[in-house]
């Protein structure tokens, strides 16, 4: 998309960039403030993990639009990697991608106690049964496609219920 406020990074493995809608491109620390250009702040950071850039856009521009600050990565190892220069309150992951399917990045989320918490919106076109066999980490399942509000409900429902648990 279009976006004036993108900021983009690429990844060693994956000529696709990480991106950041956002108004920030600097360090890491201004990547973690929680207050855009216009001093207004965000409601919450979301990682969006998917391979095609169809599916991750529009739901960027959603949830940019909506008042988050969202990054992408382009798989589970980019994902990772994104994990290390950011802290998202939010993780919303495909399932099927190259390189590291969303299962598997949600297992290492969960093994590590420094994102261990984080909520994981499973995000796919396959079944949730099929997802369940090979991850039952996740506290959300959206099966593609989905609506809109459905998709905000979810992201706003699970970071208010971390929000109360911190």
């Amino acid at each position: 998309m279009n976006n004036p406020q993108t900021h983009h990074e690429y990844s060693a493995e994956n000529t696709r960039p990480f991106c950041h809608s956002g108004s920030h491109s600097g360090s890491n620390a201004a990547e973690d403030s929680s207050v855009d250009k216009n001093g207004d702040a965000f409601i919450g950071t979301v990682l969006i993990v998917d391979d095609e850039a169809s599916n991750s856009e529009p739901l960027e521009a959603i949830l940019t639009d909506s008042g988050y600050r969202v990054y992408t990565a382009a798989n589970g190892l980019d994902g990772l990697e994104r994990m290390d220069l950011v802290t998202p309150e939010l993780v919303i992951l495909d399932f099927m991608m190259p390189l590291m399917n969303g299962a598997e990045m949600g297992r290492r989320l969960r093994a590590n106690p420094a994102t261990q918490n984080i909520p994981i919106v499973m995000n796919s076109g396959t079944s949730e049964d099929m997802v369940r066999q090979n991850f039952t980490g996740y506290d959300a399942f959206l099966r593609k496609p989905y609506k809109i509000d459905e998709l905000l409900s979810v992201v706003r429902n699970l970071l208010e219920s971390s929000a109360d648990k911190r």
